[in-house]
C-alpha cells in the first residue's frame, strides 16, 4: 500500500512539474509572440509614415508640375501675342510706308 501510494505521488509530481512545465512553456511563446507583434506594429507604423512622406512628395511634385505648366502657358500666350502685336507694328509701318510711296509718287507726277 506504502509503495501504491508513493506510486501514486510520484506520479502525480511528475504531472505537476509536466504541467508547470506546460505553462511556461505557454507564457514563454506568448511573450515571444508578443514581442514579434509589438515589432509588427512598429515596422507598420514605420511604413505607413513613409507612405505619408512619399504621398506628400508626390503631391508637392504635381504641384509644382502644375505650376510650372500654366507659366509655360502664360509664357507661351505672352510671346504669342508679342508676336502679335510685332506683326501689326509692321504692318502698320508697312501701310505707312506705302501711303509714303504714294504720297512721293504724287508729288512726282504733280
Amino acid at each position: 500500500v506504502v509503495e501504491a501510494m508513493d506510486e501514486v505521488t510520484q506520479r502525480t509530481e511528475r504531472e505537476r512539474r509536466s504541467s508547470i512545465a506546460a505553462v511556461e512553456a505557454a507564457r514563454s511563446l506568448a511573450a515571444r509572440r508578443r514581442v514579434e507583434a509589438e515589432s509588427a506594429a512598429v515596422a507598420a507604423k514605420a511604413e505607413a509614415a513613409e507612405a505619408a512622406r512619399a504621398r506628400t512628395a508626390a503631391i508637392e511634385e504635381a504641384a509644382r508640375t502644375k505650376e510650372l505648366l500654366a507659366e509655360e502657358r502664360v509664357a507661351r500666350r505672352t510671346a504669342e501675342e508679342g508676336h502679335a502685336q510685332a506683326a501689326e507694328a509692321a504692318r502698320t509701318r508697312a501701310a505707312e510706308a506705302a501711303r509714303l510711296s504714294n504720297l512721293l509718287e504724287e508729288e512726282k507726277a504733280a
